[in-house]
């Protein structure tokens, strides 16, 4: 790829934006992100719009416009997240298509998952995050008006792959001189409290809830854990937290790992995380994570708890693992290889 300029767009979903820009200028290729809304993690693109919420205020509406035919004439290639572009009702593709612009357009679960479908299957309610879904049917139809654009539709999390044979798989990337794993202390005290750090951005998809009660019956049973809830935390303080904890938590619901796995092992932590099984042997053999979900993470936690020598294995297994699949140069070289191949 001869120095394609390259637009990640319009707003951060689980800092891939940041990390894959600064990659790709790592690698030699000129590549922004923009933010069109303020990060609620402290992050800042190249570009920051600003937006308010309100998609009628006239003044958003001319801010994207005004940056649209300034991108239009910066670059080569649109990355764009969570099935968003940067003009309202995606007005802007046929323009881009007309243009000869490369379209790659990457969805990272919700955006394009059967949330319905998702809870029932695990009996979990959902009831505040499926009152601002726009549900699975109406999902397939934006899907398909961006397939009528896009060059590429991707994939950061395998499970979406069952949801269009047409998908892509990517894995998300991370910066591994930002997370370093330190060096183990010694675990000789005996009343040890161990810490248990979970991170969500959405409690019901996670399955914060039944994460928290196992960990409530772990207590009574007398095991000296504590919880970590980590919400809203600006990324350095989330870094900062899980670089002191002894176990992650990632999600009890789900198929497959996210962002947290990825930050966790990438810290030599052992992490607990719920995925599908058959994915795994297909797609990742050597994933060195624990499994559990909803209706028995109590009994894995308690498991982990009593041996304490699986730890270290799963940590150093873990650096690994993310330097071989999700190093932030590893990913966007896969992204480039797909930008040449379109």
């Amino acid at each position: 790829m001869d120095k394609q300029r390259i637009l990640h767009a319009p707003d951060e979903i689980a800092g891939q934006q940041l990390v894959l820009a600064s990659a790709m200028r790592s690698l030699g290729l000129p590549a922004k992100s923009v933010y069109f809304h303020k990060n609620p993690f402290g992050l800042r693109g190249d570009y920051n719009l600003g937006l308010g919420t309100n998609r009628l205020n006239l003044i958003n509406y001319l801010k994207r416009l005004g940056f649209f035919v300034f991108a239009l004439f910066k670059f080569d290639v649109f990355q764009f997240n969570y099935g968003r572009t940067l003009l309202p009702k995606y007005l802007d593709l046929p323009v881009l298509k007309f243009f000869g612009k490369k379209i790659v357009v990457v969805f990272h679960g919700c955006d394009v998952r059967d949330c319905q479908k998702f809870f029932s299957s695990y009996q979990a309610q959902g009831r505040d995050h499926l009152k601002n879904d726009v549900g699975f049917t109406k999902k397939q139809a934006l899907v398909s008006e961006l397939s009528r654009y896009a060059d590429a539709l991707v994939v950061a999390t395998a499970d979406l792959l069952e949801i269009n044979k047409d998908f892509i798989y990517i894995p998300a990337a991370i910066d591994l001189e930002k997370w370093v794993a330190a060096k183990p202390g010694k675990r000789d005290a005996p009343k040890e409290v161990i810490k248990i750090v979970h991170s969500p951005t959405d409690r019901e998809i996670k399955g914060t809830e039944f994460i928290m009660d196992a960990i409530e019956n772990l207590k009574k049973e007398g095991y000296q854990v504590e919880l970590a809830l980590l919400e809203g935390l600006p990324a350095a303080k989330v870094k900062e937290i899980f670089q002191s904890t002894d176990i992650v938590v990632d999600q009890v619901l789900s198929n497959w790992y996210g962002t947290v796995s990825i930050e966790g092992m990438a810290l030599g932590k052992p992490v607990i995380v719920s995925y599908d099984e058959e994915l795994k042997t297909k797609l990742r053999p050597d994933l060195p994570v624990v499994r559990a979900d909803r209706y028995d993470l109590e009994q894995v936690l308690r498991g982990l708890l009593k041996d304490k020598s699986r730890w270290d294995l799963l940590g150093k297994s873990g650096i690994e693992f993310v330097k071989k699949y999700h190093a932030a140069e590893v990913v966007a070289k896969k992204y480039l290889n797909l930008y040449q191949s379109l």
